[in-house]
């Protein structure tokens, strides 16, 4: 066969190969999706059976709401149950024109009900879908339903997972005082040893005055928007015993948790100081870090939590120029010592209490005693609420501040 004919085959079967390439055999026009934004699961009406809860967003009206030229509600409310998560998130299609996408999913919401009885089938869902996504936030409605907390709005943010995620990243930023855990998380820590999981909590509370009844603040199937009635805090964190939900850390206990943890980024530690006749003062820490060390030996394990802290004065409320002397910026570190050992001591007790090692102390003896762990893992869930933690604080001060006059 000649060179030009070779040439000439060549580029036919290239043609031929390639047409079955062309587009996508599978593909979904953007125009048939609904996204979804946030899913709250709840006990469902009859035994057995789970009620989900999402917020679809309403591309066409999100542009109006933002710019204030409509009152179009921009996202859609709607429920649907099924025996199983996957055929209550296929049970949608009765009550939704549009295809489901969870692409943009930023929540996994569980009424605190749900939560007490476990939470792993809902969560084994999101881990085998291939749409959804394991960055998607474990969240526990304190003292009501996922569906309830669904039904909060924020004032500045016209998709209520937008405010939602905005108040919880800048909480761990700037305060401290939450835990954000997700669901690749939330597994991890259910299938290792020497640690149980940990989530977020939140809690809805009205607006309007007497607007109490959950019965007069379900939003959904309404259209418009004239006024909000509930909104949400995002404060503190939910503790499980393996897949169930056993109880729920506040927010400054929550805060210790994150001294112990190392996951302070900022915060500030406010106390009345005694030597200015009960003066306020409040510190800005600016880092710190946590070292959880295990002391193992034959007949006995302890542990020993090492904490630095930097921080600079923020706020005083004597006069100024009055506390830069070396004598008095040590007593004001001692007395910042003491307020976060307390935290981090509470949130030990309240682990503690509730027999939950959200710390992972197990998981410190496995990783420094493999042989110690292996003849303690069975005894774990006795030994834990036992144990004996020293928690050691070293605050210093890094800048007194200057005021300008």
């Amino acid at each position: 066969m000649s060179k030009p004919a070779k040439t000439l085959t060549a580029c036919l079967l290239i043609l031929v190969l390639a047409l079955p390439c062309a587009g996508c055999w599978n593909r979904r026009e953007i125009q048939d999706l609904s996204f979804v934004t946030a899913v709250g699961v709840d006990k469902g009406p009859e035994e057995g059976t789970l009620k989900l809860t999402v917020h679809l967003a309403k591309p066409f009206a999100i542009g109006s709401a933002e710019s204030g030229g409509g009152l179009e509600k921009p996202f859609l409310v709607a429920t649907s149950t099924g025996e199983t998560t996957f055929e209550a998130v296929r049970n949608f299609i009765k009550s939704s024109p549009r295809r489901l996408n969870w692409t943009h999913n930023r929540f996994f919401l569980f009424g605190e009900s749900f939560a007490r009885e476990g939470i792993i089938d809902p969560v084994n869902w999101v881990g085998r879908d291939g749409e959804t996504r394991r960055r998607t936030l474990i969240v526990v409605a304190y003292n009501s339903t996922a569906e309830e907390l669904l039904q909060a709005e924020f004032e500045l943010e016209p998709i209520p997972a937008s405010g939602a995620e905005a108040i919880l990243n800048a909480a761990q930023k700037g305060l401290s005082t939450v835990v954000v855990s997700t669901v690749n998380d939330f597994l991890i820590n259910l299938k290792s040893d020497g640690i149980e999981p940990i989530g977020t909590r939140a809690q809805v509370f009205p607006l309007v005055p007497g607007k109490t009844d959950w019965d007069r603040t379900n939003i959904e199937g309404e259209l418009k928007r004239t006024e909000i009635s509930l909104s949400a805090m995002i404060a503190g964190s939910a503790l499980f015993k393996e897949d169930k939900l056993v109880g729920f850390m506040d927010e400054r206990e929550t805060r210790g948790y994150n001294w112990i943890m190392g996951q302070v980024r900022s915060t500030i530690v406010s106390f009345n100081y005694p030597h200015r006749g009960n003066k306020k003062m409040g510190l800005e820490v600016i880092r710190m870090k946590s070292s959880i060390i295990p002391q193992i030996d034959a007949e006995k394990v302890q542990f020993k939590v090492k904490i630095d802290v930097q921080a600079n004065i923020g706020e005083t409320s004597w006069p100024a120029g009055s506390h830069g002397g070396a004598d008095m910026i040590k007593m004001v570190e001692e007395k910042a010592n003491a307020v976060i050992k307390g935290e981090a001591e509470n949130a030990l007790v309240k682990a503690q209490e509730l027999n939950v090692d959200v710390f992972g102390f197990g998981r410190e003896i496995y990783r420094s005693n493999p042989q110690k762990w292996a003849g303690i893992k069975e005894q774990w869930e006795h030994l834990f609420p036992l144990l004996n933690v020293q928690i050691e604080v070293n605050t210093r001060i890094q800048n007194t501040g200057m005021v300008r006059f």
